[in-house]
Order: structure tokens, then sequence, then C-alpha cells
């Protein structure tokens, strides 16, 4: 007789979160084991990241920042029950007020930067602004409450191209971040964006080494797009 599947909630809850873990196991293996705590996730969008970290690590706080409207809204839902979690509706930069965020076909790459008029050829798929929203900007050292955090065990960026404005933001709570996951651009996807070679400048200058790599994104012919750095102070491991 062939065993029968097991098709019960409780069953496929289980299977679901194996496959979770399995999943979390691969992305954060070449991390340290920490211990981490305190988080900031700033370009959160409908918060992968943070989900992961709090099923992954012993998690005292994550501060998240996203501006986009429908995921704000997505955000404050899901971690409503969640007292670790703060949501921050705003883009983080390199200076407090408002702009325009360009809205792309692919919600997730929406930036504070237009995109390079050969986005779409780099990327061998469409890439094009279908509308733009107004939204807040802050700089980090500037949200209310921060300065009071002694230390960020891990901040994780991605915006887009705007990883420079991020960083130059953060002031002297820079300082007091320990590692730095963020997202690299080989070639120019937006206008000014940075690009590997500057933010690696930036983070060297800040004291920080770099970890490892992962998440590498292709053309055909195999030259690299872009991808995601683990970046650490010395120490901290």
């Amino acid at each position: 007789m062939k065993p029968q599947f097991d098709a019960s909630p409780l069953r496929k809850a289980l299977l679901c979160l194996n496959k979770d873990s399995r999943r979390d196991f691969r992305f954060f293996r070449q991390f340290p084991r920490g211990p981490f705590r305190t988080f900031l996730d700033i370009g959160a969008y409908h918060g992968e990241f943070t989900d992961r970290v709090l099923r992954h690590y012993p998690v005292e706080k994550v501060f998240l920042f996203e501006p986009f409207p429908d995921s704000i809204s997505l955000l404050r839902q899901r971690y409503a029950a969640e007292p670790r979690c703060t949501v921050h509706p705003y883009a983080l930069s390199d200076q407090s007020g408002s702009t325009a965020l360009r809205v792309l076909n692919k919600a997730d790459s929406s930036s504070l930067l237009d995109p390079v008029g050969d986005a779409s050829a780099v990327l061998q798929r469409d890439f094009h602004e279908v509308g733009q929203t107004q939204i807040e900007t802050r700089r980090l050292d500037e949200i209310p409450g921060l300065a009071d955090v002694p230390r960020f065990d891990l901040a994780k960026i991605d915006v887009q191209g705007a990883e420079l404005k991020v960083l130059r933001g953060c002031g002297a709570l820079l300082d007091r971040i320990q590692a730095i996951y963020i997202e690299v651009n080989f070639r120019s996807l937006y206008q000014n964006g940075a690009v590997f070679c500057e933010t690696h400048a930036f983070l060297e200058q800040a004291g920080f080494l770099l970890g490892f790599m992962q998440e590498f994104r292709r053309n055909a012919e195999g030259a690299l797009i872009y991808g995601n750095a683990y970046y650490f102070r010395p120490g901290s491991r």
C-alpha cells in the first residue's frame, strides 16, 4: 500500500516552515553566527529580509524603512502584532525632505533615481518608469530614537542605486553599525547611481572589510550586473 500524504493544514504549515528553514540556511550560510539582535532593514519592500532574520536570529529589534505607499500598508499589517518591528514610512537618503519616487514596471526596482536609457538592454528585460509618487526622505541620523540605540548588528541596504545616499545620511550612526549587507551594481542601472567600486571605497574608508558576495545577476555573456555584498568591522564577527 502506498503511503498516504497528510494534507492537513498543520502538515502543510510544517512543510512550508521546513522549506523556509532550508532557504534561510542557504541564504545565511556565509553569515557569521552572530549574535545578531538589532537590525536595520533599509528598503524593506514587503519584509522578506525581516521575516528571514526573525526566523533565523534571536532578534530584539528591527527598524524597517520603506517609502512605497502600498508596501508601507503591507508592512504595517504584517508586523502589527510584532513588537520587535518598527516601520518607518521614509526613504533613507543623504538629506531630509520630499522627492519623487520613480515607480518602475517592476515595483521592487523603483528608485529615487531615474533609470538609465539602456537599462532594459543591460538587464535583457523590460525596465522602465511607469509613474512617480511623492515620498518623504530622511537621514538615518535624524530618525527619532535611533540616537539612543548603542549598536546596530546588521544593516541591510537595498535601495536601487541610492546606496551611497543612504550611507552618507548615516552620519555618526555609521560608527555603530557592525555589519552591512548591501546591493552593489557592477553596471549603471540608474542615473548617478552608485557602482560597486564607489560603494566599496566608501565602506573601506569607513573601516569595513568585505566578507563575501552572493546572489549575482549576470548577462547572457556572463558579465556581472549586480549582486549583494557583506561588509563587517574588524572584531565584530
